[in-house]
């Protein structure tokens, strides 16, 4: 999983739980991560969507697993807005390697962008959520124990390709509040990018690497971390007025190819 903010981690973990996995290892897809699917039935990869994609990160290193044509269930997590071809980039990049997808799943996730006076899809993954996807895991189950393996399934998901053009923020990354920093150093240990440092008594952050995931606005332990560029700001709220409808899962399972 890919999991800034841990909200795709929690539902991951329940589509875990409902499969009944004897073993369940939960790994976070940073750039050190070795997965080999040999070790293992199957396989379940979660991933947040960023502008309707596939982040970036995720990709790098789903180019380098391998599937060795194992099954895999398929899970993205977006903040309310749309998921638009993150499913179809997500089930490309498993076949390509290797890997038999048989399921596939759209969660929602409170928005990275999200505060408690613009909240966004706020508190999701919520119970209702964890549950529908502890019950997708175990219809995934169901779908596999009566699957021998010798037919041929083939599994459908909503995008297009080519695939639309994913998020190139010319933005400030977040700052930290000097008045409220207490120089914990959570920023820095929680930043998939490992562009935030402690230097002279104070926060910095490398401009123009920053994916906006906000994983050290939701960490931070005092909310010293802010977003203050403008136009995230603007896109926060365009976010908050119009994505408000409580947006339901969706799952998808593979059948029998004719």
């Amino acid at each position: 999983y890919f999991s800034p903010t841990g909200t795709t981690r929690k539902v991951a973990q329940a589509i875990v739980d409902g499969l009944g996995a004897a073993r369940g290892d939960l790994k976070n897809m940073d750039s050190e991560v070795v997965y080999d699917a040999e070790d293992y039935d199957l396989t379940v990869i979660g991933v947040p969507v960023y502008c309707s994609r596939v982040p970036e990160e995720a990709t790098r290193v789903l180019n380098g697993i391998v599937g060795r044509g194992h099954p895999v269930v398929l899970l993205a997590v977006y903040g309310n807005n749309r998921y638009g071809d993150a499913l179809l980039e997500l089930k490309n990049l498993a076949e390509a390697s290797g890997f038999i997808p048989v399921g596939a799943a759209a969660f929602i996730g409170e928005h990275s962008f999200s505060t408690a006076e613009r909240p966004i899809a706020a508190g999701r993954p919520d119970a209702v959520d964890l549950q529908q996807a502890q019950q997708f895991g175990e219809n995934m189950k169901k779908l596999l124990t009566d699957w021998d393996g010798g037919d041929a399934l083939s599994l459908m998901v909503p995008g297009n390709y080519p695939y639309r053009d994913g998020c190139a923020f010319a933005a400030q990354p977040p700052n930290s509040n000097r008045e409220l920093c207490v120089l914990c150093g959570r920023c820095v240990a929680v930043c998939p990018k490992n562009i935030i440092s402690i230097a002279n008594d104070a926060v910095v952050t490398v401009t123009g690497e920053c994916i906006f995931c906000c994983a050290c606005v939701k960490h931070c332990p005092v909310g010293a971390r802010v977003i203050t560029d403008e136009k995230i700001i603007s896109i926060r709220e365009r976010l908050h007025q119009n994505c408000s409808e409580y947006r339901k899962p969706e799952t998808f399972f593979a059948v029998r190819a004719v």
